[in-house]
């Protein structure tokens, strides 16, 4: 049975670091190849080619690590550019497979909420600055109940395990040595000294402008900050990523 850091939400926190988010590392690469799908509206996040990380993506879930989770990047990283180096094909994406049926049911619970997503082709995209009106989530897969609160406020944006969608995965930030070291640097209020390993650890995810509301509703809702947004959890890296996405954007 996993054990979950039951702790309430903290006050933003400084001792987070991206890690290769170095100026042309592997985050700006990331975050590069997404920003050049979106602005060509070829964007699924949560599509089929992404189940095969399922079995990885629950190891990781039970067990969160530093090496799982840039394992699990690069993989989502690598199906993305596989994505865009697919030839263009008219027509809807053939089903029959579970994430086209898990894309398609996302989609009607868009319709039916009166929300849309950039799989969608109905909002436009300035293809200067594709990822213009997003947002940054910080999930923290160690503090995940799977209780399925957020799931249900964001009508489907988060699944149980508290996951936004896999293709939106973008960076791991992990604590710094000062802010895990034990002292009181590094923790937000209500944290205690003995805070678990996987607590130390969360993935940044980008969200497009058309699920931020969703995804603010799921992050209200998370019981114990499993989801939150960036910006309120680890203001510096939401800065960092917000830069790298601007240069992205001149280059």
């Amino acid at each position: 049975m996993r054990m979950v850091n039951l702790l309430a939400r903290g006050t933003p926190d400084t001792d987070w670091i991206c890690v290769d988010a170095e100026p042309g590392g592997r985050v700006e690469g990331r975050i590069a190849g997404l920003a050049g799908l979106v602005g060509d509206r070829r964007f699924a996040p949560d599509g089929a080619s992404f189940d095969v990380l399922e079995g990885e993506l629950e190891e990781f879930a039970a067990a969160p690590s530093r090496i799982a989770a840039l394992a699990l990047l690069e993989a989502i990283a690598a199906l993305r550019r596989a994505s865009a180096a697919r030839p263009r094909v008219s027509g809807t994406r053939a089903s029959g497979d579970a994430g086209s049926r898990r894309e398609a049911g996302s989609k009607e619970r868009l319709a039916q909420s009166g929300g849309s997503s950039v799989w969608g082709g109905a909002s436009p995209v300035d293809p200067r600055a594709p990822l213009a009106g997003g947002d940054w989530l910080c999930h923290r897969p160690g503090r995940s109940l799977a209780t399925g609160e957020a799931e249900i406020a964001s009508r489907g944006y988060f699944d149980v395990e508290d996951r936004p969608p896999i293709g939106t995965w973008i960076a791991l930030i992990v604590r710094s040595a000062g802010g895990s070291a034990g002292g009181s640097r590094g923790r937000s209020r209500g944290e205690s000294a003995g805070a678990s390993a996987d607590d130390a650890l969360a993935i940044a995810a980008w969200v497009a402008a058309e699920d931020v509301e969703r995804a603010r509703a799921g992050c209200r809702a998370s019981p114990n900050g499993a989801v939150a947004l960036l910006s309120e959890q680890a203001p510096e890296i939401y800065a960092q990523l917000r830069a790298i996405e601007a240069l992205v954007s001149r280059g």
